[in-house]
């Protein structure tokens, strides 16, 4: 089975209804050797860096 990611332009990306759930599997999913999991994780990055910049500084 082949999974296809689509690339969803910064402008169509939603917020995140779970930000915290979100931040905790953040790391795991940008580990992650399934290239599913790991774009899921990155468009994550760029929900929050658009929508919750400070979440991320806890991180950063």
């Amino acid at each position: 089975m082949v999974a296809e990611v689509e690339y969803i332009e910064s402008e169509k990306l939603d917020d995140l209804t779970h930000i915290d759930t979100s931040l905790k599997m953040l790391i795991p999913g940008l580990e992650s050797k399934d290239w599913v999991l790991l774009c899921e994780a990155l468009n994550n990055v760029r929900r929050l860096s658009i929508y919750h910049k400070e979440a991320l500084e806890d991180i950063l």
